[in-house]
């Protein structure tokens, strides 16, 4: 009889392992979850950014023609 309590103290023992490696995997998870999260944002935020800074390339490639043509009627008059 007592082979089988040692027995079914070991089981538990092995249970109890495998609940709290399982626990682990679910906070590491939950953790790896958050991340990604974090990271698309972060990504949306980036692309919001170059979207933004395309727009400011053109202002500047407008107002360097502007320039441009500017000084070009300079010399021709």
């Amino acid at each position: 009889m007592s082979a089988l309590v040692e027995h079914v103290e070991e089981v538990n023992k092995q249970i109890t392992g495998l609940s709290d490696s399982n626990n682990k995997i679910v906070e590491n998870i939950s953790q790896l979850s958050a991340v990604t999260q974090e990271v698309t944002v972060n990504a949306e935020q980036v692309h919001n950014m170059s979207e933004q800074n395309l727009k400011y390339a053109e202002q500047v490639k407008q107002a360097v023609e502007h320039i441009r043509g500017t000084s070009q009627k300079m010399h021709i008059g």
